[in-house]
């Protein structure tokens, strides 16, 4: 029985489960990806962007990923980050996608030692470089990685998983955007991966001191309400509010949502688990919006199109999956900080 079960047991069974969730997102979401591209129907917004703000998601997500997936590998983040004001011009969300799966590639399939993510920046273009202590690849077969399916081989598969199209979708996206991608390798000592992109500008912006080494407190001690009965979701969301400077404040279910708001507590944002015990982020939310207009972000393990119109039409402002990507919260997050500050 439950009872029976230890906290540390019933710890480890939990993250069994969210690993298997991540992993089995990222298969269907690779093979979405790859849907599109075989049908040219994936789309590029293109915009300039601060290469400081890709590094500063990337190496969120990668710390994130690593924190829960590849504890026993080192990170090793970028010493040179490039003032802001060096923009190129990309679609960022794509574009972190591509670098996102690269170090997670990376990741996968390095036993023992580290993956580190650099920047270049020489001659009028960026360059962001991964590397890692890995299996490597045969010279024979580097010309082949960026291929569909590929893998080294099936026992290759086997031990480290994975659908072989990650490579093939970052170098897509790489270079519709106009930007390039190179392997260097040997086997049983490890790859580097490089994607370059020429600069688009330089502004002075000696105004705007970014924080180099921490890239925190962009959420600016914002005091956001957490509706969530699942232990290790509140925790995840936790660490991540807290690193970038926000104050997560848990509630366990809706009706616990819905008093805290009621009470006037100074609350800056919502975010709204769907599915909870006693009162569900439906209800909740509707409840809240016959009284309040605080933003309410609603946080789904449901990516059903039918479910995300219902989370909208009851009151939600956006609507997002889990497990959640770091990159798009923290987006959306100080999305709603510049209109609470207006």
């Amino acid at each position: 029985s439950d009872e029976d079960i230890e906290e540390s047991e019933r710890k480890e069974y939990v993250n069994h489960i969210s690993v298997s969730a991540i992993n089995l997102l990222s298969i269907i979401e690779s093979i979405l990806d790859i849907s599109l591209i075989q049908t040219k129907e994936m789309d590029f917004y293109f915009q300039p962007v601060e290469v400081s703000d890709i590094i500063k998601n990337v190496i969120l997500e990668s710390e994130l990923q690593q924190n829960l997936l590849f504890e026993n590998i080192f990170f090793e983040k970028p010493i040179f980050i490039p003032d802001a004001g060096v923009i190129i011009r990309c679609d960022r969300l794509r574009l972190e996608q591509a670098i996102n799966n690269i170090i997670n590639n990376a990741f996968r399939y390095t036993k023992k030692g580290k993956v580190s993510f650099n920047i270049k920046q020489h001659n009028g273009s960026i360059t962001f470089i991964i590397e890692d202590t890995g299996i490597g690849i045969p010279k024979d077969q580097i010309n082949n990685i960026f291929s569909q399916f590929i893998q080294l081989d099936d026992s290759v598969s086997k031990k480290h998983g994975g659908t072989g199209i990650g490579l093939t979708i970052s170098k897509f996206i790489i270079e519709e955007m106009g930007g390039n991608i190179t392997c260097e390798s040997e086997e049983g000592k490890g790859s580097v991966f490089k994607i370059s992109f020429p600069i688009t500008k330089e502004i002075d912006t000696t105004k705007k001191d970014v924080e180099k080494s921490s890239l925190k407190n962009i959420l600016n001690g914002a005091k956001i309400l957490i509706a969530e009965d699942i232990d290790s979701n509140f925790d995840y969301l936790k660490v991540l509010l807290e690193r970038h400077g926000g104050v997560p404040i848990r509630v366990f279910d809706g009706s616990e949502a819905v008093e805290y708001i009621k009470k006037k507590n100074s609350i800056d944002i919502i975010l709204m688990d769907i599915q909870m015990p006693v009162m569900d982020g439906f209800e909740a939310t509707e409840t809240i919006r016959k009284f309040s207009e605080i933003p309410i972000i609603a946080v789904s393990a449901f990516t059903l199109n039918k479910e995300k119109e219902k989370s909208y039409n009851i009151g939600c402002n956006e609507y997002i999956t889990k497990p959640v990507k770091p990159n798009e919260l923290l987006n959306l997050l100080e999305k709603y900080m510049e209109k609470i500050k207006k």
